[in-house]
């Protein structure tokens, strides 16, 4: 599939090198680091609120996964005005933007970016599995769900057009992928991961790097290289294995894309989908490449990263929370919500778990009571694996009575607790990486 955008593409290698630098051969240019700062944020699911308030939208959070999509218009606007304060060389979103693809929602959020670009703030969007072509666009405000209309890529790329399109400085005709100018001596690779031709009755979450991406990409990096550039990367999906329990987040040709980064040396990807806070470096082929995974923006506890890079040298990525209190004291919202904004999203977090997971411990043979203490607990779990502090829950729960209750139950019962103690390490939320090419 090709878009046909009228906007420029990748030029030929040797004619591309003559107008933007000057000798493209020999050893690689060296440059004077740079310092830059990035924010990344990622799921934002956003739905307008136009969409919000019927019968039908109650009777679907109660039986949806843990996203706050009540307010995610809210965390949407928090997340802006932030920015603004911090006023970062550029906004990095990766994708899910909104709930489910409502075209209202896609138009309704690119009004919001422009407050920012209005300001002279870079913003860079990529879309996720919920964005393009989604069957499952609808609006909730009657008694009903009623299909709405959802948005196509060729959309996407107008509607956001001036989130990274527009001055990008190469588009990949066949997907919504893009290289964006960070700095004279910084590129970032914005890589459309998603596979929305495969949407069916429903919208298919997989994804992949596609071959003729990949083909556009090769001598747009081979170029980087010779130049001395620092390319980092952004997609929906995961480039490594961040969840080990299941490949379902991670791209489907990552083998393919690992090698040619490490050829490359691309460091860093920075991506979203799972909705929890992790990161995770492989080496390949001597060169050691990181996934940071940046929790949803509409999942408690609503983070976002800082990121602040050296180019040639390294990077620290630090994720926060998002101060939605503040920001409503602010705003004056007079939602009963915000009233303690962390512990009533702590609480939809747990509630929505426990909702979604009840029959979970049913064939332990154990009492209702033990059964309701175990689900407590699975939720607490999960709130701070979402969190990205694994260390914090490990540390209450080792040597606890909690332990030795999910130690007496059969082991594919214990592992739901057990894996992600063994699999996460106790911060995922902080890390600082080398970007030299030695």
């Amino acid at each position: 599939m090709r878009y046909n955008t009228g906007m420029r593409i990748f030029l030929p290698l040797a004619a591309s090198c003559g107008l933007l630098f000057s000798g493209c051969s020999g050893t690689p240019i060296r440059h004077q680091p740079e310092t830059l700062s990035l924010l990344v944020a990622t799921d934002l699911h956003m739905l307008t609120p136009e969409y919000m308030g019927g019968s039908s939208f109650s009777s679907m959070l109660a039986k949806s996964d843990m996203k706050l999509s009540e307010y995610a218009d809210v965390l949407t606007d928090a997340l802006i005005e932030q920015a603004g304060k911090e006023r970062p060389d550029a906004l990095i979103l990766t994708g899910d933007l909104t709930f489910n693809g409502e075209k209202k929602s896609h138009e309704l959020l690119a009004e919001k970016l422009k407050q920012l670009t209005d300001q002279g703030i870079k913003v860079l969007v990529l879309p996720g599995n919920h964005d393009i072509d989604n069957p499952n666009a609808a609006d909730w405000s009657g008694d009903k769900a009623v299909k709405a209309e959802a948005i196509t890529p060729e959309e996407f790329r107008s509607i956001y057009q001036e989130d990274g399109y527009a001055d990008a400085l190469y588009t990949d005709p066949s997907s919504l992928s893009y290289v964006s100018s960070l700095s004279d001596t910084c590129w970032i690779l914005m890589l459309d991961s998603c596979e929305y031709e495969k949407n069916t009755i429903m919208s298919y979450s997989g994804g992949r790097i596609r071959e003729d991406t990949l083909n556009w990409l090769k001598p747009i990096l081979e170029e980087a290289m010779k130049n001395g550039i620092t390319v980092l990367s952004a997609m929906h999906h995961s480039l490594t294995d961040l969840v080990p329990s299941s490949d379902a987040y991670q791209i489907e040709n990552a083998e393919e894309v690992q090698k040619l980064f490490a050829r490359y040396q691309v460091h860093v990807n920075f991506c979203g989908h799972t909705h929890f806070q992790a990161y995770r470096s492989i080496e390949v082929s001597g060169t050691e490449e990181t996934d940071l995974m940046t929790g949803s923006l509409d999942v408690y506890q609503h983070l976002y990263a800082e990121v602040r890079l050296t180019t040639g040298e390294s990077l620290e990525y630090h994720a926060r929370p998002l101060d939605v209190q503040a920001y409503a004291e602010a705003h004056h919202l007079t939602d009963p919500f915000f009233r303690d904004f962390d512990a009533s999203s702590s609480k939809v977090f747990r509630t929505r778990i426990v909702q979604r997971m009840t029959d979970l411990f049913a064939d332990t043979g154990l009492d209702e009571a033990a059964q309701k203490e175990l689900l407590s607990l699975f939720a607490e779990e999960g709130e701070y694996l979402f969190a990205g502090k694994m260390g914090t829950f490990r540390s209450m729960f080792e040597g606890s009575e909690e332990e030795a209750l999910v130690k007496s139950l059969p082991w594919k019962d214990q592992t739901m607790f057990l894996d992600n103690l063994k699999d996460y390490p106790d911060d995922m939320r902080d890390i600082t990486i080398s970007l030299n090419p030695q």
